[in-house]
């Protein structure tokens, strides 16, 4: 009789699949069928049985009894050791004990707040888009034994992470945006759904309301318990630890006395004095004991859980946990078949494409699926993504034309080599300023350029290559056609700028006229391509093995180069992501320690007042 009300808390703290860990699962599950069950006993205890007896020899019969029992029970009773004498009528009581006809209420109250925290977090789930709870489902109820169902199974679900993961990205540009997103990624507290970390910044916070609900549910039953309510587990625990037996008689009495004032024939008003058993209190004091240790129990292991998940978003826990999935797998991810890039890829689709909501929602299936099912999902993830990734660099020519945009984010900003392009520039009203897109050249590189403008009479085009300072390391006033050429100091970027303007007294006619259009050919190298190894081997009488070898030798030391300092600066950057992580783990257990004191003022804060009310004793 009792199961199938158990299985409906149970239900009601598990709604569906598990979209959460173990730690969330003690508040929003175990808790509120813990919670439950001691609900379910307490309310059937007073509602079924008598909850007190009181003994007097004033009354003779069973209405009488039965009248002095209910108006001790909803008047409240107070605690008198035998050891003490009987206050006079004219003395004050002991402080009543105003908790135990509440306390039904009072544990339906902390099977509430258990689970809003879930309810919130259900709501972030379906806000950002990726529902966490559809997908471990499906996860869950794969079918091991049928490959090609499982397959389309895995591949559907590939599919729609893919589509999360690039509909949550910010495709605005501008300046203000570039600096927004800055703030956003220094902060990381941006809870923007196109930050990357909209989820995880939602499954903080919940985690952070499961502690404070734990912690804070400890003082507010000191509230209504009073006796100093937290410190009862301390001092059963120490009464256990001398060997002493374990009472508490003050907080939990069986035994209590009632007051109540009686009227008789005309104005006799007379007081009496009775002595009540509550056999409640025998359940009660055996409930709270293990509610104290539960509580005590979730709250720590509420933080170890926060703490740990903290340590999961760190950079480097996120790149381990993707690479034990590929390794478990036999998927080498720091090598590629292309030879546009020579630089691990394994940051890239860590930190890029799953970001730290991609992250979190692999970890969620990990902590309620099997590790086989979730690595087959992480090698399928990966296969798709270096399979989106490869048509991008095949759809590109050799040489890349940088009006088409990066080949890949950040990866080939090193490796443009010889760039062939060719731009118009249309006349229209006076003037017309074309700037191609800026450069990122290495510290200490030669760079050329070649260029050949289209001649138009009384259309002069003015040349100029300048750095991110402004300095001026080319300029030619009416080029046609030529060639420029310097040395760079330092990794910096660099724009060619071309500037073609009317001449005074011809606006008005060109204005009326068919717009003109003038053609830009310019052809820029940097490094090892601008050596020119035909005059080499003519000058130095080379044979084509020697020059191919010179070739080569000149390549390998580029390509070195290139290695160091992109390793230079993914060290860089990791460092900064480590350095990151570590405040923003600093700055949250600081966080977390000012909404706990700032939790546990508010609570003595209420206290006060309400005593200052008259509202508890």
């Amino acid at each position: 009789m009792l199961y199938p009300i158990i299985e409906a808390f149970g239900k009601l703290g598990l709604p569906g699949v598990r979209n959460d860990d173990f730690f969330d699962r003690l508040s929003r599950k175990y808790s509120i069928i813990i919670f439950g069950i001691c609900f379910i006993i307490v309310t059937t205890t007073q509602f079924v049985s008598n909850p007190i007896h009181c003994f007097t020899q004033m009354v003779d019969s069973k209405y009488k009894i039965d009248y002095v029992n209910w108006v001790c029970w909803i008047s409240s009773s107070y605690y008198l050791p035998f050891d003490k004498p009987l206050p006079n009528r004219n003395q004050s009581r002991p402080e009543k004990i105003p908790y135990y006809q509440w306390v039904p209420f009072i544990l339906f109250g902390m099977m509430i707040l258990f689970y809003i925290p879930g309810f919130i977090w259900r709501k972030i789930n379906r806000n950002c888009g990726i529902d966490t709870k559809v997908i471990t489902s499906i996860i869950a109820d794969m079918d091991p034994l049928h490959s090609e169902n499982r397959q389309d199974t895995m591949n559907m679900l590939v599919k729609q992470i893919d589509k999360a993961l690039t509909y949550h990205r910010d495709y605005h540009h501008g300046f203000m945006f570039s600096t927004w997103k800055r703030f956003s990624c220094l902060s990381c507290c941006s809870l923007s759904q196109h930050s990357g970390n909209y989820l995880v910044c939602g499954y903080i916070l919940v985690k952070l309301l499961y502690i404070a609900n734990a912690i804070g549910q400890l003082f507010l039953l000191n509230i209504f318990m009073g006796q100093k309510f937290y410190l009862y587990g301390f001092e059963v625990l120490q009464k256990w630890f001398h060997g002493q037996e374990i009472k508490a008689l003050e907080r939990f009495p069986r035994i209590t006395m009632c007051r109540f004032i009686l009227r008789t024939f005309g104005d006799n008003i007379q007081p009496y004095d009775v002595q009540c058993l509550l056999p409640i209190n025998i359940y009660n004091e055996k409930i709270f004991l293990m509610i104290w240790f539960w509580l005590a129990f979730v709250s720590i292991m509420s933080i170890y859980g926060l703490i740990k998940w903290l340590h999961y978003f760190t950079f480097k826990s996120r790149k381990n946990f993707i690479h034990h999935f590929l390794k478990a797998n036999q998927i080498d991810c720091y090598s590629e078949n292309t030879t546009h890039l020579n630089t691990e890829i394994l940051p890239t689709f860590v930190d890029r494409y799953c970001r730290q909501d991609g992250i979190l929602l692999l970890r969620i299936v990990n902590a309620n699926a099997t590790k086989v099912l979730v690595g087959e999902l992480v090698c399928a993830l990966w296969n798709h993504w270096q399979k989106q990734r490869q048509i991008r660099i095949d759809s590109l020519p050799q040489h890349t034309n940088n009006h088409k945009g990066k080949l890949l984010e950040d990866h080939d900003n090193n490796q443009l080599g010889l760039i062939p392009l060719t731009i118009p520039i249309s006349i229209i009203n006076d003037d017309r300023y074309v700037t191609l897109p800026p450069q990122e050249i290495h510290k200490d590189t030669l760079v050329t350029g070649d260029y050949d403008i289209t001649d138009r009479p009384g259309l002069p085009t003015h040349l100029e290559v300048k750095d991110t300072k402004g300095h001026i390391l080319y300029n030619k006033e009416d080029a046609i056609k030529g060639k420029f050429a310097f040395t760079t100091e330092e990794f910096d970027i660099f724009d060619v700028c071309f500037e073609t303007k009317l001449l005074h007294g011809q606006q008005q006619h060109h204005l009326s006229s068919q717009h003109t259009t003038k053609q830009v050919t310019i052809h820029i190298k940097h490094g090892v391509e601008t050596k020119d190894y035909d005059a080499l081997a003519k000058a130095n009488k080379l044979k084509p093995l020697e020059i191919e070898l010179n070739r080569l030798e000149d390549l390998s030391t580029s390509i070195v180069s290139d290695f160091a300092f992109m390793k230079e600066r993914e060290e860089e950057m990791r460092n900064t992501n480590e350095s990151t992580n570590t405040k923003v783990l600093y700055f949250s257990i600081f966080s977390m320690c000012c909404l706990m004191s700032l939790a546990i003022w508010q609570v003595l804060y209420l206290r006060r007042y309400f005593k200052a009310k008259k509202l508890i004793d």
